[in-house]
C-alpha cells in the first residue's frame, strides 16, 4: 500500500495510514511511519524538515514563505497509576495568546501542580518531566488540575486541556 504512494504527499500518506486495511496500527506506529516519510522526503529534497513540510502542506502555493510554529503539547501528568487508566494529561498553549504567554501560563500551572502534589507526599516525576499522580476517579484528577490552575491564576479557558485516556470505557458515556 505504502509503495504506491507519492512520497511527496504527507497528507495522502496520513490518510492512507488512517484507513482500515485489515490490520490495526497502534497510534505510535502511525506516527513513526509518518515521521520516517517526512524525514525521508526532507533528506531526498536536501531541505530542512520544516521547509519540506511547509512545501508538502502548501502544495497549492509552493512559493509560500509563510511559516507558523506548531503549538507544543506539555505533558503535565502521566498516568497508569491507580484505578484510572489515563495515559497522560497535556496542556496546549491557547492559539489566541502569544506563545510566551502560553508557556508562562502552563509553567505556572505545572509548578502549582507540583506544589499541590508535594503537600500530599513526594511528587514523583517521569523521565519526560510529567508528574505521576495516583487517582481512583476522574474527579480527583480534574480537581487537581482546577486547583493548580486557580492557584496559578490561569483559567482552563486560557489554555487547552487534553486527556489521553486510551480507550478508558468510562469516557464512552461522555
Amino acid at each position: 500500500i505504502l509503495s504506491e504512494l507519492d512520497l511527496k504527499s504527507q497528507i495522502e500518506l496520513n490518510a492512507v495510514i488512517n484507513q482500515d486495511h485489515g490490520i490495526t496500527l497502534h497510534p505510535s506506529s502511525k506516527a513513526a511511519v509518518s515521521r520516517v516519510a517526512a524525514l525521508s522526503l526532507a533528506s531526498l529534497s536536501n531541505q530542512p524538515l520544516f521547509l519540506s513540510l511547509n512545501q508538502s502542506f502548501n502544495k497549492s502555493n509552493t512559493s509560500s514563505k509563510t511559516f507558523s510554529l506548531p503549538l507544543p503539547l506539555f505533558n503535565v501528568v502521566t498516568g497508569g497509576l491507580g484505578k484510572l487508566r489515563i495515559r497522560g494529561v497535556y496542556l496546549l498553549p491557547s492559539p489566541s495568546s502569544s506563545l510566551m504567554t502560553g508557556f508562562k501560563n502552563i509553567m505556572n500551572v505545572y509548578k502549582e501542580m507540583g506544589h499541590t502534589l508535594s503537600t500530599k507526599g513526594p511528587a514523583p516525576v517521569s523521565k519526560s518531566g510529567a508528574y505521576y499522580f495516583s487517582c481512583d476517579n476522574p474527579e480527583m484528577l480534574m480537581d487537581l488540575i482546577k486547583e493548580a490552575s486557580a492557584s496559578a491564576g490561569v483559567t482552563l479557558k486560557d489554555e487547552v486541556l487534553l486527556l489521553d485516556v486510551g480507550g478508558e470505557s468510562m469516557y464512552d458515556e461522555v
